[in-house]
């Protein structure tokens, strides 16, 4: 299992760096051609609530598709959407579905907020 070749540090500076890999994780596959597919089929058109039913329908994907499952003790390990919608490794924790959430929503142009972290020092 590849997820990051990197440890992670402790406290803020680990916050900022695991922040820093959801949010590369989220621009890198937001384009992917598997992961666009999965968004077109979860898509609703013609209706005036097209864009709202198609958040739903792609936050019950996430979570009906990722089991929540908690990182080994003392390991902070963060998944990309390839890993836990297209590879077999779906279950993740709150970073990994966070991680997948935001990348389908970028997916279908959605202005994701809240990937960036800012520790006051």
């Amino acid at each position: 299992m590849i997820v990051t070749k990197e440890i992670l540090k402790s406290g803020d500076a680990g916050v900022t760096q695991t922040m820093q890999l959801m949010r590369f994780y989220v621009l890198e596959y937001a384009n992917n051609t598997q992961i666009k597919q999965i968004v077109n089929k979860l898509s609703v058109s013609g209706t005036c609530n097209a864009k709202m039913k198609t958040i739903k329908n792609i936050f019950n994907y996430v979570v009906d598709t990722i089991k929540y499952t908690p990182d080994p003790n003392n390991i902070e390990l963060v998944k990309s959407a390839k890993h836990t919608i297209l590879g077999n490794m779906k279950y993740g924790d709150c970073d990994d579905l966070s991680v997948a959430l935001a990348t389908l929503y970028k997916a279908i142009s959605l202005i994701v907020v809240g990937i960036y972290a800012i520790v006051p020092n």
